[in-house]
């Protein structure tokens, strides 16, 4: 799946901001209690859904 430089951006920051931080008790259910690198991905892409930002090319 080749993705958009928007999205690539969006991915890079949200890594750096989240991996190993706590996950807010709303978002427990579906990441666990903190952010680890399997469950960034799909962060960044309910982030990039909710702001508009185009996933793939």
């Amino acid at each position: 799946m080749p993705t958009t430089k928007d999205f690539k951006e969006l991915f890079k920051n949200i890594k750096e901001t989240y991996l190993g931080e706590s996950v807010p008790l709303k978002y427990q259910k579906l990441y666990g209690k903190i952010y680890d690198k399997k469950e960034i991905k799909s962060v960044a892409i309910a982030i990039a859904k909710s702001r508009g930002i185009k996933i793939e090319k």
